[in-house]
């Protein structure tokens, strides 16, 4: 796991992921890509 990410962090991250009715929604800084983006695999993702 890379600093940082705990399983308190990983358990609030799926949490919000299973909530979501549609669609979810992640704001990234330009500068560093989350942990849990990099989990998610490329052909679910839409960067706009």
């Amino acid at each position: 796991m890379q600093k940082g990410v705990n399983d308190q962090s990983i358990c609030e991250f799926l949490v919000s992921l299973t909530r979501a009715e549609k669609r979810n929604y992640i704001f990234l800084s330009k500068n560093k890509l989350s942990t849990f983006v990099e989990w998610i695999d490329a052909s679910r993702l839409d960067i706009n």
